[in-house]
This record gives structure tokens, C-alpha cells and sequence, in this order.
């Protein structure tokens, strides 16, 4: 009796732990990053890399040891729309929880912005500007993506601002940019979308009537307004409704600033409440005779709001980049100490066979986003050949990180099991917030379509195919790779001579294919010593992954070359 009363689950399990005692997280998610700091060493300038490491490293250190807790907070306690004072007096007030305004603090204090529009930067470091913004902004990413999207739209913003409105004009909203002083801090936002037509801009209808030579009044609703509380909004509007689709779309600047107290009213119907990034206000809105500016010449505003919207799919490629990386690394460290059927849950075959997977289509996006935002920095820099080639690859790489991104934070939560789906974590958090990232700025039907135009109207797909071609030639035993390719090109030059309708209907799947090759050339160009672990493996899934007849038996790859693969210290 008296030992079925002293009965101990110790005397029967060996421990009731989840994860070993010497569990550990990352302190710092630059630091950390092998593959990140490799990368950005290699491409930054010597005085760059020099300056701009303390402020990764600081962002790096906030991101993994104090933005979760705010991140979460943020997410759990969405912005609420005040339309009423106590006493009846309307005033349209949108009201954050302190969470959001010290995420958004976070940024203003790294100088996210600020290291992309402040004067003195913009000339220091001038043609590096794009890849150390979105440096900051990776790092930022892999602790919140909710307030990453005003981010976005303030930097595109401030790039419409700085190029299409007059240097007085620019030069006082820029200000409130790169400012330093949270305080006096100005966020940006574009209200495109309206109910008529959604992704159909072009069926518009929000009117503009002119006042004077730069004012006008704007009446109508928009129907998706993020960051909807922006100091600056970018608008687009009919001058003329008789014009029909995008050639009669003008683009507006309207303030919600001190400088201007006598707006006309802005009504938010409401909030909408979405599945994630619900830190962040998203509102439907009407324009009741509301005071506006206009940037450019009627008719042109579709053409100059490309400029931010192309700026902005960069933004959700690399937000869609951050947050998978981040979700790869908890599922990564949560399965070197977890202990299952008697070993590390990483040392189980089937684990490390998805591991490898998610490692590959990681790194092949990240190199492909990456060497995209450096084409980027060198068209700026005067080198106009990258023009069409960037017409090709943003779309291609919006689609491609967005889809990977879903799909990774997907399989990454399940590596972790239950724990994975635990609202106690981040993994639920970025996994609601990852599937608006094919949807913004463009669904990815949308990014197949501008992606076809793009092919059709420049020579950007044949350079980056001949960039490709020359890369495979140059690597032993690609021959059957070299042949495949040509098989796909010749099927897309089919696409020229069908209809419409067939071009349309068969064009996502060549476009899937080219975007891979291309990544399979940018990853043989790259490959150097140290970036080998993880790139020779990627270049191997890739070949797979495009071969017309797959190996179905593999040998598996060893948890030393996983470890290799994930390139993160803890």
C-alpha cells in the first residue's frame, strides 16, 4: 500500500520537459545572421558597412529581446476608431494602443527612414541608400510586420514627394520624415483602392474638382486605406469622369497636418477588421469637398503613383522575407532542443528533409530580393540598363516571396507541432500576418499579368535571361539545366502569337519556371567560400525542383550540413 500511495510520475518518465534547460533564443537577430551580415558585407562600401553596423546591431539586439512583447500587445489590442468627443462634437479620431507607438518609436529611433531621407545621408552615401534602408527594415521585419506597412508607405510617400512636388513644398514634409523626434514625426499612405474596381484602378470614380491652379476638392469613398491615419496621403481621383480608366486618374496630395487647419471633411465609415496586421488602422473612407493639392499634371497620376507602388512591392518582398526567417529560426532553435523518440527533434530524417526545403526557398529569395533592391540603388545611380530589368523582376519577386512566405511560416508551425500554433508565440501572429503579402500591392494573378506587360513592352526578361544563360554556361553540368530553360523560353514565345485569353491563362506557370532560373543564376553568381553552405545546397534543391524527372530516392542530407544551411548562431 504504501508504495502505490508513494506513486511519482518521476518514477515512470524520465522528464516532462518541452525543451532542454540549456534552451536558448537568439539576443540578436543581425548578429545572429550569417547569411544577412555575409551578404551585406560583401555589398556594402567599406565606409557603409562601417557606419551602418552599430545601428544593425542596435536594431538587431531591440528586434529579438523587446519588440515580441510590444508586437503582440499591438496585435491583441487593435486601433479603435473614436468618431465622437464627450460632448457630441465630431472629430474622427483614430486611437493606437501604446504598443504601436513604441514599435513605431522603434523605427523613428534606428533611423529606418531617416537613413534614406535625411540630407546629409543622401549624399554621404549616396547609391547605397535603397539597401541600407531596407537592411534596418529586414531586421525590423523579423519582430513586427504590422507597423512595417505605414513604413512602407512613408518612404514611398516621401519618393513621390521628393521627385513630382516643388522643392519648398517636398522639402517640408521630408523634414517630418528623417526627422529624429518621434513627436514631430509624419507617417505617408496611398488610398488607391475603391469599390468599383478594386485591382481594377482604372474604374475609379473618387472626383476632383479644381479650385485653383494646385487646388482641388475631392468627393467619394476609398474602400481599403491603410495606415489610415497618415499625416501625408497620396490620393488618386477623376478631374474628369468622362475620361474612363487609368489615363484619366490624377494623383493628390491631402494633409492632415498643423500647417492646414481648413480641410474639408474626411469621414471614416469604420475600421476594417482584418485577419492580421491588425496593429495597424486600415479604414474605409469618404472625401466630403476635402482640400487636396495635385502632384503633376492632370491625367498623370497612375503613372506617378507606379513609383510608390513598385517601391512598395519591395517592402512586402522583404517584410515577406523577415517574417519567414524569423519563423524558420523559432522552429529552428525550438527543434535543436527538443527532445523526441529519444533524440534532437532536428536529427529525425524527415525534419531535416523539410528543413532543407525551407532553407532553399529561403535562400534563393533572399539573394533574389536582395540583388533586386541592388538594381535598384544602381538605376538611381544613373545605370539605365537596370530599368527594364527592374520592370521584369519586381512584380516576379513580389509574387515569389509573398507565396514562400505563406507557405514557409505554414510548415515552419508545424515543425514546432501545437506549440507552434499557440497564440503565447509569434508563429500565429506572422502566419496571419504573411497571407495579406500576396494580396498588397497587387495580388499575385496581378504580378503574373504586369509581369507578362513588362516581357511584351521592354527587353528587361531578355537580359536577365542572357545574365542567367551566361551563369549556367559558366558552371560545369548545367547542360541539362541550359536545355530546360530554352524549352521554357520557347514556350513563352509562344504566349506572343496566341490570344490574349491563352497568353493569360498559361503565362503563371512559365513565369513561375523563368523566376526560378534566374534564381539558380543569381545563386551561382554569389557563391563564394563561406556562402557555399548555403548556397550549393539551395543550387542542388533548385535543380531538383526543375528537373522534368525528380530523384525520388535521395540520401539525406546531415544535420551538420542543416546547421550549415540555417547559418544562425544563437
Amino acid at each position: 500500500m504504501k508504495d502505490v500511495l508513494s506513486f511519482s510520475r518521476d518514477n515512470v518518465f524520465s522528464t516532462t520537459k518541452v525543451v532542454e534547460d540549456d534552451f536558448t533564443s537568439s539576443k540578436n537577430y543581425f548578429v545572429s545572421d550569417k547569411i544577412l551580415v555575409h551578404f551585406l558585407q560583401k555589398e556594402f562600401s567599406s565606409d557603409v558597412w562601417s557606419f551602418i553596423q552599430a545601428r544593425l546591431s542596435r536594431l538587431g539586439k531591440s528586434a529579438a529581446m523587446d519588440m515580441d512583447e510590444l508586437s503582440l500587445a499591438a496585435d491583441k489590442n487593435p486601433p479603435k476608431l473614436i468618431r465622437r468627443d464627450l460632448f457630441g462634437r465630431d472629430i474622427q479620431k483614430i486611437v493606437y494602443h501604446p504598443a504601436y507607438n513604441k514599435l513605431l518609436k522603434i523605427a523613428v529611433n534606428e533611423g529606418i527612414l531617416s537613413i534614406k531621407w535625411h540630407p546629409k545621408y543622401r549624399m554621404e552615401y549616396k547609391n547605397q541608400l535603397h539597401r541600407m534602408g531596407f537592411s534596418l527594415a529586414f531586421i525590423y521585419g523579423m519582430g513586427e510586420s504590422g507597423v512595417s506597412c505605414p513604413l512602407c508607405m512613408t518612404d514611398g510617400a516621401a519618393t513621390i514627394l521628393d521627385k513630382h512636388l516643388p522643392p519648398q513644398d517636398s522639402k517640408r514634409l521630408i523634414e517630418h520624415i528623417y526627422t529624429a523626434d518621434f513627436d514631430d514625426f509624419y507617417t505617408g499612405a496611398m488610398f488607391l483602392t475603391e469599390k468599383s474596381g478594386g485591382s481594377d484602378v482604372g474604374a475609379n470614380q473618387v472626383l476632383a474638382k479644381k479650385v485653383d491652379d494646385a487646388t482641388y476638392l475631392l468627393n467619394g469613398e476609398k474602400w481599403f486605406c491603410s495606415n489610415a491615419s497618415a499625416e501625408i496621403k497620396l490620393v488618386l481621383a477623376r478631374t474628369d469622369a468622362a475620361i474612363k480608366g487609368t489615363q484619366g486618374l490624377s494623383l493628390f496630395l491631402v494633409e492632415n497636418t498643423p500647417f492646414d487647419k481648413e480641410v474639408g471633411r474626411m469621414d471614416y465609415v469604420r475600421l476594417k477588421d482584418k485577419m492580421g496586421v491588425k496593429s495597424m488602422a486600415t479604414a474605409e473612407i469618404i472625401f466630403k469637398d476635402t482640400k487636396a493639392t495635385i502632384i503633376g499634371n492632370e491625367g498623370e497620376g497612375f503613372k506617378i503613383m507606379t513609383e510608390m507602388i513598385n517601391l512598395s512591392r519591395l517592402w512586402n518582398a522583404v517584410i515577406s522575407i523577415a517574417g519567414f526567417r524569423r519563423c524558420m529560426i523559432e522552429a529552428y532553435q525550438f527543434l535543436c532542443y527538443r527532445q523526441t523518440f529519444g533524440k534532437k527533434a532536428l536529427e529525425h530524417a524527415l525534419v531535416r528533409n523539410k528543413l532543407y526545403e525551407l532553407a532553399s526557398r529561403y535562400v534563393a529569395d533572399f539573394y533574389l530580393t536582395w540583388k533586386t533592391i541592388g538594381m535598384l540603388d544602381k538605376l538611381e545611380g544613373g545605370e539605365e540598363e537596370y530599368r527594364s530589368m527592374l520592370r521584369v523582376l519586381i512584380p516576379m519577386v513580389k509574387k515569389q516571396t509573398a507565396e514562400t512566405s505563406v507557405y514557409g511560416i505554414r510548415e515552419c508551425m508545424e515543425l514546432m507541432g501545437g506549440l507552434g500554433y499557440m497564440e503565447e508565440g509569434v508563429v500565429p501572429k506572422f502566419m496571419r500576418d504573411s497571407l495579406v503579402l500576396p494580396i498588397w500591392e497587387g495580388t499575385s494573378n496581378m504580378m503574373v499579368l504586369d509581369t507578362l506587360r513588362a516581357y511584351a513592352k521592354g527587353e528587361g526578361l531578355e537580359r536577365l535571361v542572357n545574365q542567367t544563360k551566361d551563369a549556367l554556361n559558366r558552371k560545369s553540368g548545367m547542360e541539362k539545366e541550359l536545355a530546360n530553360l530554352n524549352y521554357v523560353l520557347g514556350q513563352l514565345d509562344t504566349l506572343e502569337v496566341v490570344d490574349r485569353e491563352t497568353a493569360e491563362y498559361n503565362s503563371k506557370e512559365v513565369f513561375e519556371k523563368i523566376t526560378r532560373y534566374i534564381q539558380l543564376g543569381m545563386l551561382i553568381n554569389q557563391e563564394d567560400r563561406e556562402s557555399a553552405s548555403w548556397i550549393r545546397p539551395t543550387i542542388h534543391w533548385l535543380r531538383q525542383a526543375l528537373s522534368d524527372k525528380k530523384e525520388l530516392i535521395k540520401s539525406p542530407i546531415t544535420t551538420e550540413e542543416i546547421i550549415r544551411m540555417i547559418a544562425w548562431g544563437f
